[in-house]
């Protein structure tokens, strides 16, 4: 608007920017809701006729004719949304995504999107009712809800789009009249997490809950509090009184910062704020803006408003428009007085003067050269704040002659300013057309972000606008993604084959990204054909594995971990399977792929003996499964067989491994295991309990070997007895031990036994293996028959064999004497 068409507040000027003309859209407080940040609103209707949200005469058949029909802030029609609900609508209205929250009188709570699809289902408030309590007041905030019941319980929910909204509990006030005005205060937002303090007006007072910090009251006079509204930075609330006096005070209760005498004995339908600087009261047909220090102005509508408080303004939606009423800001004020001295009107004059070939081009020139930085940045500034293109065209043009031609050298502002500031506007200019109808300001842009920016281009599907924006940031992945995603959607008559070759192109020009949502969204809308396509087009083999599993296709999913030949890949695969599937299932798909089921028995020998037992069995493959037994009876964690005890457990894993060998028909492993496990019982017995406390898990051999060693010969004899062991293996073992502790009287004892099966050779092969003396060793020596044999003996030790043919234990006696003369 022209700096003649302002109006001046105090020291400030406001000005009223008309944005969009619509028609046919019926539009006023109660029926409507729209989102901040220009976003879009919602009108709720019955059957073509507006309907009033609080109007409760509506009957069932009439409930069941609303709906919702959704604009963009051009008015363009988004979609309609039936409303489908057995009770009333108690409020409707948007969350900071732009999604429409619509709360119902039994504590159900919609979420719908721009597109009318539902996002969320829910009851968060019906635990919030007790018996007779109903939703005395509710309304909906840029991050969820907070609501009142008719015992003056507050509720404040947020993630009101997720599955599961966290419902928070506020302290109540200590008073019977109920509450009639509330508002919420965003206190911190970081992630997921969102904290926010509650403000309501009850009897003559106003509270502030915040559920950490508890409640703090306050009673400012003037008449009860009727209405409440804060600011959009939070700071300030404005209170109207009974007595039709308006109060903007601190959010904090410290202080009044103004009062305002509305002199109307009815209550305002709105209160809204334009920016954070002033306080907006609305009545059929007008509103005021009451400036901070009583000043105010007012504006005249035609037809009713719904007023939407933004960052730095307001904006109106009437039936045949929308306007923005916003402060001027400072740098526009000053580059609207030509004839003032400020260096970026001169740089502007020089310009125009530059242009039409005046010869006082440089006098002006020269005025502004010693400013030059901030004569560019103050025309940059402007031009940022405006509206029109063919300004914004003068401002940056300005800016770009004093870049180009004044004071080359020595220059301090940043050439990329310009630069970044063209791009911006660009893109400003583009979301502001009629066809998009996003009339975002440049403080929105700088606080929203590029990236916000471009999802809410994606979901209003405006793909193409949303890709060249994310090509001058470098990040068109997540625009080409949703594109695709709404092509597969919205094309229910296109075959796979031709879907694939019309998405196909732009998905190749990305680099490493993943078509996984894609596949998902293929799958779910049975396009088997392009789901598979996409799978194959996928780099990533964790990714395309994932893909797999997610849609069912199991073996395929082991197939390509597998031939990914990547080890932990297969076995997160194989884990992920055994999760999902039965014990049947997986063992089957095993059976049919030996690589992988290599892999598992590998695995499962280390960490679940009884799977790998079960997967044996279930295959048939009883052999191996024995085997598995045999490995948990006889092998622990440690690798380390000495380590297991005599238990009840270790017998029967032998007992049922001798049996599944006997139905193989293995004689050898089922006696084997039959007598393993007599063993482990014998050693249970309780006369032998002390005897055995303490000795690892071993052979019958070196049990037998134990207690002969500690002189327990009964007990050894008893377990011979009871497994049968042979008198040549008994007598070697007692030999053995008799050897080992160098105990060689008693082992001559033992070889002159009469029913010592041992011979000679073996008693002199003992005697050597654990270094007996000569002496002894001569011996045994004596026993050999005259042969070859006992001459080579003798010639090995350093002897000379002079019998000739002496009894054996004349022999003897002689060679004990030689020995004894040598030693």
């Amino acid at each position: 608007a022209a700096s003649s068409e302002w109006d001046r507040l105090g020291n400030i000027h406001y000005q009223r920017r008309h944005l969009y003309s619509f028609d046919d859209v019926s539009v006023h407080g109660s029926n409507s809701a729209a989102a901040v940040n220009g976003g879009a609103f919602a009108v709720l209707s019955t059957a073509g006729k507006s309907t009033n949200v609080a109007d409760s005469a509506l009957d069932s058949t009439q409930r069941a004719q609303q709906h919702f029909t959704v604009y963009s802030s051009s008015g363009h029609h988004l979609c309609d949304i039936a409303y489908h609900s057995s009770s009333d609508l108690i409020t409707f209205g948007w969350t900071r995504e732009e999604l429409l929250v619509c709360v119902h009188g039994d504590g159900r709570v919609v979420v719908h999107d721009l597109q009318g699809k539902v996002t969320g289902d829910t009851y968060p408030l019906r635990g919030a009712k007790n018996g007779d309590e109903a939703l005395a007041r509710c309304k909906v905030w840029e991050r969820g809800i907070v609501a009142v019941t008719t015992a003056n319980k507050i509720f404040l929910v947020t993630d009101v789009h997720s599955s599961a909204p966290k419902v928070t509990q506020l302290e109540s006030p200590e008073t019977r009249e109920s509450v009639c005005a509330l508002d919420v205060k965003v206190t911190s937002s970081g992630g997921n997490k969102v904290d926010a303090e509650v403000f309501f007006a009850h009897g003559d007072t106003v509270t502030a809950a915040h559920k950490s910090t508890g409640s703090r009251s306050q009673t400012f006079g003037g008449g009860k509090p009727v209405a409440l509204c804060l600011s959009p930075n939070g700071q300030f609330l404005t209170i109207f009184t009974s007595l039709g006096e308006m109060l903007v005070v601190t959010s904090d209760f410290s202080r009044v910062v103004s009062r305002f005498d509305a002199q109307s004995s009815s209550l305002p339908e709105q209160l809204a704020w334009c920016g954070s600087d002033a306080a907006v009261m609305y009545w059929p047909t007008y509103l005021i803006i009451v400036g901070p220090h009583g000043n105010f102005i007012t504006y005249v509508y035609d037809a009713p408003a719904k007023l939407i408080s933004e960052l730095d303004g307001l904006r109106v939606i009437t039936s045949s428009g929308h306007e923005l009423v916003s402060r001027v800001p400072g740098a526009v004020v000053e580059m609207s007085d030509s004839d003032s001295s400020n260096p970026a009107v001169a740089l502007q004059n020089a310009v125009k003067q530059h242009a039409n070939n005046l010869s006082d081009v440089n006098d002006s020139a020269l005025r502004v050269e010693t400013e030059i930085d901030s004569a560019i940045l103050g025309c940059v500034r402007a031009a940022c704040h405006e509206f029109d293109t063919k300004r914004q065209s003068e401002l940056l043009r300005a800016a770009h002659f004093g870049n180009s031609y004044l004071q080359r050298k020595n220059r301090h502002v940043d050439c990329w300013a310009l630069h970044k500031t063209c791009v911006m506007l660009r893109i400003l200019n583009a979301v502001r057309s009629p066809e998009v109808g996003i009339p975002l300001t440049y403080a929105q842009y700088c606080q929203d972000g590029l990236e916000n920016l471009v999802k809410r281009l994606n979901i209003r599907k405006q793909h193409l606008l949303a890709s060249r924006i994310s090509e001058r940031t470098k990040g068109c992945q997540d625009v080409i993604e949703h594109w695709a995603l709404s092509n597969i959607t919205a094309s229910s008559s296109e075959s796979d084959d031709a879907l694939l070759n019309k998405i196909k192109p732009k998905l190749e020009t990305l680099r490493g990204a993943s078509y996984g949502k894609i596949a998902l969204a293929a799958h779910r809308a049975n396009r088997h054909r392009l789901v598979q396509n996409l799978i194959d087009m996928e780099q990533n083999s964790y990714a395309q594995v994932s893909l797999l599993i997610s849609i069912g296709a199991d073996e395929n999913a082991l197939f390509k971990a597998i031939e990914s030949r990547d080890a932990d890949l297969i076995y997160t695969t194989l884990l992920n399977l055994q999760r999902l599937m039965t014990f049947q299932d997986l063992a089957s798909l095993l059976s049919r792929n030996p690589q992988a089921k290599a892999l598992f028995v590998a695995f499962c020998k280390r960490t679940d003996v009884e799977l790998l037992k079960s997967f044996f069995y279930s295959s048939g493959e009883t052999a191996k499964g024995g085997q598995a037994l045999l490995s948990q009876a006889f092998c622990s964690s440690a690798r380390d067989a000495e380590a297991y005890v005599w238990d009840e457990g270790s017998a029967t894993l032998c007992a049922q491994a001798s049996m599944m060998y006997g139905k193989l028909k293995d004689e050898f492993h089922e006696k084997t295991l039959d007598e393993a496990q007599r063993l482990i019982r014998l050693g249970m017995e309780t006369h032998l309990e002390n005897a055995l406390s303490g000795i690892p898990q071993k052979s019958l051999a070196a049990i037998v070997k134990h207690f002969i060693r500690n002189g327990e010969l009964k007990e050894a004899q008893k377990i011979r007895v009871a497994f049968g062991v042979s008198d040549r293996h008994f007598y070697w073992w007692h030999a053995s031990v008799l050897a080992s502790n160098r105990d060689w009287r008693a082992l001559e004892t033992l070889a002159s036994d009469k029913n010592c099966p041992l011979g000679a050779l073996a008693l002199i092969e003992l005697g050597e293996r654990y270094g007996a003396p000569k002496v002894e060793l001569a011996k045994y020596l004596a026993r050999l028959p005259n042969t070859r044999q006992r001459a080579a003996m003798f010639a090995e030790m350093g002897l000379e064999d002079q019998s000739t043919g002496e009894e054996p234990h004349t022999f003897a006696t002689k060679a004990a004497g030689f020995f004894s003369a040598e030693s």
